[in-house]
Order: structure tokens, then sequence, then C-alpha cells
């Protein structure tokens, strides 16, 4: 009989973790209750889910298959840059309903560009091929 270590047993904690946010965060999307606060809270969900699948695929060498390694290079999966400003974004909307989105918010997601060069690169990359 094999017994589960601690790091299996996170592992699959992380595994299960990003299973429910996927979950959770496209019944957020999809409801019809104040739209701009339960999408702004999904969004947030799903970059946590991302680096959760981040985590669990480094740990079990996903990354290392061809196919894999070519889908991370234009899939980003950590995106931490962004839960900053989803954060507050969403607790401006939860707490004023008039609130809207406009350009100058929409700035505040600029240092996100930092988390997206890798990523863009590799775009870049498969473009020129």
């Amino acid at each position: 009989m094999h017994h589960l270590g601690h790091s299996e047993i996170l592992l699959s904690l992380v595994l299960l973790g990003f299973f429910q946010g996927v979950i959770v965060a496209s019944l957020l999307w999809t409801s019809p209750q104040r739209k701009l606060p339960n999408r702004l809270l999904a969004v947030i969900i799903s970059v946590i889910s991302l680096a959760c699948l981040d985590v669990y695929g480094s740990s079990e060498n996903w990354f290392n298959l061809r196919v894999v390694e070519a889908l991370i290079d234009i899939v980003p999966l950590m995106i931490g840059m962004a839960i900053g400003p989803l954060i507050y974004f969403y607790l401006r909307s939860s707490l004023d309903p008039g609130f809207r989105m406009g350009r100058m918010q929409r700035l505040q997601f600029l240092p996100v560009v930092i988390d997206l060069v890798p990523t863009l690169t590799g775009i870049g990359f498969f473009a020129a091929a």
C-alpha cells in the first residue's frame, strides 16, 4: 500500500485549488447580479488558479514536454502584478455600485506588462517562425 507523503498531499491540494478556482470563476463570470464586482472577482480567482496550475506543473515536470513547453511560451500562468489592481477595483466596485472602470483606471494594469514580456517574446518567436 502506497502512503502519500506531505508533498504529494500538498500538491494534490494545489491541483484541487486550480479546479475549484476554474469552477468558481466561471460561475462568477456568468452570474447575472452585480456584473463588475463578480467579473473582477472571477478574474482574481482565475489569476490565482493559473498560478496554482503553474506550481503543480512545475513540480510534476509537465513543462519538460515539448507540446506543453510550446503552450507555456504563449499562455502566461503567473500574472502576479495584476492581483493588486484587481483587488483594489473589486473592493471599489463592491463599495460603490456606480463605479465604472475608465481609461485612467486601466492604466493601473500597466505593470502587468512586466509579467507578459516572456509570453510576448514567445508569441513573437512563434510568429516569426
